[in-house]
C-alpha cells in the first residue's frame, strides 16, 4: 500500500519544530534537525532543502549545517509590527471609548476585507455588525472605508474589482474615497446598520504604510452630531501611528 502523504497541517507543524530547534540552537546538521524533531533523515533533508530554496534557512558556519535564514526577517518583522501595534493601540482604545462612550473598534486588512482585532463596548446600543475576530468588505462602515482610502490608489482599484457591487456603487466608493482622503476621516451613515453612524482613521506605521484603522459607532445622532467625536477619533489614530514611529503631522498653517 501506497504511504499517504502528510497533510498541509502536519508539514507546517515540521517546519515549525525544524524552525523552533534552529532558533534554540543557532545551527546544526540536518541528521541533528532529524533526531531533535522525530522525523526520518530522507524526509527531514526533503523539508530543509526546500525552506533553503524559499530563503527560509541558510547555509551554516560549517559544511553539512543549516541555520535560518533571512528570508524569515519579513515574516518576524510583520509579527513584531503587529505585536507592537496591539500593545499601543489597547489603551487608547480604551482611552477613546471612555471619552467618546462609543464602542471603539481596531481593525486590520484580510485581502478585501477588514477584520476586527479589537473592540471596546460603548454605552449605546449593542453593534452587533462588527463583532471581535468578525470582518466586512472594505467599502463598509468607518474603520474598512479608512483603511481602503489609505491605500494606493491602483490597490484601490484592484480591491473595488473585487467586490460583489454595481458599476454605480462602486464608482460611489470612489468619490468616497476621494472625500475621505481629502478630510482624513471616513464616515459611516447607516451603510453597515440602518440608523447607526461611525467615524473611522487610518494607522499608519514608520514608512507611513497603512496597517490598521480605528473607529467608534453608535446611535446616528449621537456620532453624526459631535465634532468632537470626529476629532477624537482623528487624534487616536495619529497616536497610535506616532507611537508606531510616524512622524507626526505638523499642525502648523
Amino acid at each position: 500500500m501506497a504511504s499517504e502523504e502528510p497533510s498541509g497541517l502536519e508539514i507546517l507543524d515540521k517546519v515549525g519544530s525544524i524552525l523552533n530547534e534552529l532558533e534554540q540552537r543557532g545551527e546544526c546538521s540536518v541528521a541533528d534537525l532529524a533526531t531533535a524533531v522525530g522525523e526520518p533523515l530522507s524526509s527531514t533533508y526533503r523539508l530543509v532543502s526546500n525552506l533553503r530554496g524559499i530563503g527560509w534557512l541558510d547555509n551554516g558556519s560549517r559544511r553539512g549545517r543549516t541555520r535560518l535564514g533571512l528570508g524569515l526577517l519579513p515574516i518576524g518583522a510583520l509579527v513584531e509590527e503587529q505585536r507592537n501595534l496591539m500593545d499601543i493601540a489597547v489603551p487608547r482604545l480604551r482611552d477613546l471609548r471612555d471619552t467618546t462612550q462609543l464602542t471603539s473598534y481596531l481593525v486590520v486588512r484580510d485581502a478585501e476585507f477588514a477584520s476586527c482585532v479589537l473592540r471596546y463596548e460603548g454605552s449605546e446600543v449593542r453593534n452587533l455588525e462588527l463583532v471581535l475576530g468578525g470582518r466586512l468588505p472594505l467599502d463598509r462602515g468607518g474603520a474598512p472605508l479608512a483603511l481602503l482610502a489609505s491605500l494606493p490608489h491602483a490597490e484601490q482599484l484592484k480591491i473595488l474589482a473585487t467586490l460583489n457591487r454595481s458599476e454605480q456603487e462602486k464608482q460611489q466608493t470612489a468619490d468616497d474615497v476621494t472625500v475621505i482622503t481629502e478630510r482624513g476621516i471616513a464616515v459611516s451613515d447607516g451603510d453597515v446598520t440602518t440608523g447607526m453612524a461611525a467615524f473611522g482613521a487610518a494607522v499608519l506605521n514608520q514608512q507611513d504604510v497603512p496597517i490598521a484603522a480605528i473607529s467608534v459607532s453608535g446611535m446616528r445622532r449621537t456620532v453624526l452630531e459631535n465634532p468632537d467625536i470626529e476629532e477624537a477619533v482623528r487624534a487616536t489614530a495619529e497616536s497610535i501611528s506616532v507611537a508606531l514611529g510616524r512622524q507626526a503631522r505638523s499642525t502648523d498653517v
